[in-house]
């Protein structure tokens, strides 16, 4: 889990399926550019305007500047390990809707 991870698609639903070959969104269109997580329960998310540094935990990556608890999930697409991580933004504060990063390392 620990180190970097870039960012290969964005998911509108969680339930969406992944493909690796056909991603929804081109990497110039992906505001979330990749995350790092740290041994010491940091991790640091670096987006288009800048980054932040949030606390990670088994399954749950916690922003206290929002107060979300986004759930990630690691999964084996073609062979390949990739991490889906939500996305809590304004869709989901105000509608309740959970978007979705993948990230490979």
């Amino acid at each position: 889990m620990h180190g970097k991870w870039r960012t290969v698609d964005f998911l509108p639903t969680k339930d969406m399926e992944f493909d690796p070959e056909h991603p929804q969104r081109t990497a110039d269109r992906l505001y979330v550019k990749e995350i790092d997580f740290n041994p010491d329960g940091t991790c640091v998310r670096r987006m288009k305007t800048g980054e932040r540094t949030l606390r990670w935990t088994k399954g749950m990556v916690l922003d206290d500047k929002i107060l979300t608890a986004s759930e990630y999930e690691r999964r084996n697409v073609n062979g390949r390990g990739y991490l889906f991580l939500e996305w809590k933004s304004g869709d989901y504060t105000y509608g309740g809707r959970v978007n979705v990063y993948v990230f490979a390392r």
